[in-house]
């Protein structure tokens, strides 16, 4: 089957303090068996010189051609970048995932959470 991918993204920088960008976007998927709609918003935000806020939303609805169900779910997540010395990326990610299916007899919700952690060395 052939899919067939369609999206918009508007861009912006420095719309709250010099350095911070943030994206809006839109993307619609048509999947022959499934077609969804997403929108997400994400900024990364410089609070000090080594540390970056990134918070993300995606809002998702899932329309499936079987069983004529469908599905919306929620992402949010607040990732944190600190950069020290230069050389050296720390990194955190929380976050979490909230769906509801509707079937043709029931719901059906489910949740998820999220903790991504991480660092970097440049040795160069």
């Amino acid at each position: 089957d052939a899919q067939y991918y369609y999206s918009l993204n508007l861009v912006g920088s420095s719309l709250l303090k010099e350095g911070d960008s943030s994206i809006l976007g839109l993307r619609y998927v048509d999947g022959g068996n499934t077609s969804t709609t997403s929108l997400f918003l994400e900024t990364r935000y410089p609070a000090t010189r080594g540390l970056r806020l990134n918070p993300r939303l995606r809002l998702t609805h899932r329309e499936f051609a079987q069983g004529g169900s469908s599905e919306w779910s929620a992402v949010p997540s607040m990732r944190l970048r600190y950069r020290f010395a230069r050389r050296y990326l720390l990194e955190l990610e929380v976050g979490g995932t909230w769906s509801s299916r509707e079937l043709e007899s029931d719901t059906l919700d489910s949740s998820a959470y999220f903790l991504y952690a991480g660092y970097r060395a440049d040795f160069q």
